[in-house]
C-alpha cells in the first residue's frame, strides 16, 4: 500500500505526462517556424511558356503563408499550409495567370490556378514537386 505522499506524486506525475508530452510536440511542430525564402519555378511544355516566382513566405506555429505580386504584371499566388512537426507539408498555391497566359493549358490570361505540392522541410531548407501536368518545384531556403 502507497503512502499518502506517495500516493500524491504519483497522481502529479500521472496528470503532468500528457502536458509533457502535448508540449514537446509543440515545440516540434514550431521548429520550423520563421521567415523563408521560395522560388517556384515551372518549366517550359509544349502548351506553355515557364516561369519562375520568387518570394517571401512566414511559417508561425506550423501554418504556412506567403504571397506572389509580379511586379511586371497581373500575375498573383498565394501559397498556404501547415508544416508537421515532422517537417512534412501539403502546400496549396491558389493564384491567377499572367497577361501572357504561362498556365498549362488555359486559355487565356488572368485564368485561375490551384494546385497542390508535396514539401519536405529540413533545418534551414525544404523541397516540393508538383505532380500532374506540369512538373513545378518549390526550393525554401530558410532566412
Amino acid at each position: 500500500m502507497l503512502k499518502p505522499q506517495s500516493k500524491i506524486a504519483a497522481v502529479i506525475s500521472l496528470a503532468l505526462t500528457p502536458w509533457t508530452a502535448h508540449q514537446g510536440l509543440a515545440e516540434n511542430a514550431q521548429a520550423f517556424d520563421g521567415s523563408w525564402n521560395v522560388e517556384l519555378e515551372c518549366p517550359d511544355t509544349d502548351d506553355a511558356k515557364g516561369y519562375t516566382w520568387r518570394f517571401p513566405v512566414q511559417v508561425s506555429s506550423g501554418e504556412l503563408k506567403g504571397s506572389y505580386h509580379s511586379p511586371t504584371d497581373e500575375a498573383t499566388g498565394e501559397l498556404t499550409g501547415k508544416v508537421g512537426s515532422d517537417g512534412h507539408s501539403v502546400v496549396t498555391l491558389v493564384g491567377k495567370t499572367a497577361p501572357q497566359s504561362a498556365a498549362s493549358g488555359l486559355s487565356g490570361p488572368g485564368t485561375t490556378i490551384h494546385y497542390h505540392v508535396d514539401v519536405q522541410f529540413f533545418e534551414h531548407s525544404g523541397f516540393g514537386k508538383r505532380s500532374g501536368k506540369r512538373a513545378c518545384t518549390l526550393t525554401f531556403i530558410k532566412m
